[in-house]
């Protein structure tokens, strides 16, 4: 296995531990939250914290939309 590749791997693991650790420790009661990293981000930052991540991952959410819309019909183009 390559070494970047591998280092990545290694890399992500730790972003996504260090996130829940983080969110588990600023709100305990984590698992009955509807909007888990939301609430967390309200919790560490406030109204403002929360704002921002909601505009964060509408944003997100629009890009991969967006993405899709313009990849997907081009893959039986390819496929043909």
């Amino acid at each position: 296995m390559p070494r970047a590749l591998f280092g990545a791997l290694v890399v992500a693991t730790a972003f996504y531990i260090a996130i829940q650790a983080i969110s588990v420790a600023a709100l305990p009661d984590l698992a009955s939250s509807e909007r888990a990293l939301v609430d967390v981000a309200q919790a560490l930052m406030g109204p403002s914290g929360a704002l921002l991540l909601t505009v964060g991952v509408v944003v997100s959410v629009g890009a991969n939309l967006f993405a899709a819309m313009i990849s997907i019909p081009r893959l039986p183009y390819a496929m043909a």
